[in-house]
């Protein structure tokens, strides 16, 4: 199943359960939502300029995503282990210098790219 299948079953699910009579909806919904923001997140991580380093990119980013959402979907959010695996791909390629990209460092970002979170 390829990444945009996979976000069309998923936006299709949350979508059917909106009509279910669950008190679980409203964590459904904010779990899609949170998932969004993590695909958000990898992709602006992965076009930050090439100045910035990941960590502070990764703390700009996570803000401004933060600020957007609603106090459950923060709370999924924050408890999320996305930062620690990309910090994770990240730190097992030391970041090159500014303008430079190495092999290793390359493979960094295949790896986070890897990680958009799937269900």
């Amino acid at each position: 199943m390829t990444g945009t299948e996979e976000v069309g079953a998923h936006v299709a699910r949350i979508g059917g359960r909106l009509g279910e009579l669950r008190l679980d909806t409203d964590l459904d919904i904010a779990h899609g939502v949170v998932r969004y923001l993590e695909l958000l997140k990898v992709a602006a991580l992965l076009q930050r300029p090439s100045e910035q380093s990941m960590a502070d990119a990764l703390a700009d980013i996570n803000a401004r995503l933060l600020a957007a959402a609603t106090p459950l979907q923060r709370e999924v959010f924050e408890t999320s282990p996305l930062d620690d695996a990309l910090r994770g791909a990240f730190d097992a390629a030391a970041e090159p210098a500014p303008g430079e990209e190495s092999e290793a460092w390359r493979y960094a970002r295949a790896r986070a790219q890897a990680m958009i979170p799937k269900q």
